[in-house]
């Protein structure tokens, strides 16, 4: 009774090994009737080989321990399944790593305003008589003109304005210590501001008495040695230099762009080539 309850054992577990495709719940199942069935038999009791005591077996066993072996029997398979999984864990958050360091897309900067010139943007400015501005002699001429006059006399700025382009620059150089120099930058209204008050109270006169002239398109330089007075008549200067005249030509007129000029000392006399 014993061996073929014993084979009874091994022939079931042997069974449960060959089917493991079945499902879990299907061998539950079976594995219940089993048990109503041998709940009823008589219990083996094998010896121990040693002390001859019984160790009792159920029967019932096989088929929790056929379902249990269906998990614990492939721990290589869980644990690809985890390491699998872990790597895609990995892969996704170093993905919104990736992104989330990658700058956004600059928008394309704006095209820039396009340029206006300094006579566009002044329409207001003065406008100039056509004698004044029909040449660079005749321009050049104006600009000594309007600068001069006797004590007293006040002088027409608005003229002066008309022959120059509204952002014109007049530039003085200017010694400084140490054997350096410097250049001042005013503007129209700057040089205005600094000149009006010494040329009408002490009477300003200056002139040209040299003038090389070079043209180029529509830019025009005109290196002129000038020759300062307090009254036309004085036998005497009081002051000599070179102002260099920068013009654009227009059309049919002349601008002065920029006057940049130096005044003659001891230590840098005029030379004789631009001298009469």
């Amino acid at each position: 009774m014993v061996v073929m309850f014993r084979r009874h054992i091994r022939h079931r577990l042997g069974a449960g090994n060959t089917s493991r495709q079945h499902s879990c719940a299907y061998r539950s199942a079976q594995g219940s009737k089993e048990k109503e069935v041998l709940s009823h038999a008589p219990q083996a009791m094998p010896l121990d080989s040693d002390s001859a005591t019984a160790i009792p077996v159920r029967a019932s066993v096989n088929r929790n321990l056929s379902c249990r072996s269906k998990v614990t029997l492939s721990p290589k398979g869980d644990h690809l399944k985890q390491a699998n999984l872990a790597t895609i864990v990995v892969l996704t958050l170093a993905g919104i790593a990736a992104t989330a360091q990658t700058p956004a897309p600059v928008a394309p900067a704006a095209a820039p305003a396009p340029l206006v010139g300094s006579i566009a943007g002044h329409p207001g400015w003065p406008v100039a008589k056509p004698e004044d501005v029909k040449s660079p002699e005749a321009i050049l001429a104006a600009v000594y003109n309007v600068i001069s006059g006797a004590k007293g006399q006040p002088r027409d700025w608005d003229r002066m304005r008309s022959l120059f382009i509204p952002d014109a620059r007049l530039i003085p150089a200017r010694a400084t210590s140490g054997g350096h120099a410097d250049a001042v930058i005013l503007t129209i209204d700057g040089y205005i501001a600094r000149s009006n008050g010494r040329m009408t109270s002490d009477g300003f006169f200056e002139h040209s008495i040299h003038n090389d002239i070079e043209q180029f398109g529509n830019i025009v330089q005109i290196w002129s040695t000038y020759e300062s007075r307090h009254n036309a008549d004085d036998p005497k200067s009081f002051a000599r230099g070179i102002n260099s005249f920068q013009l654009l030509k227009d059309g049919d007129r002349y601008w002065v762009v920029n006057i940049f000029w130096d005044a003659e000392s001891p230590t840098n006399p005029i030379p004789a080539k631009y001298l009469p």
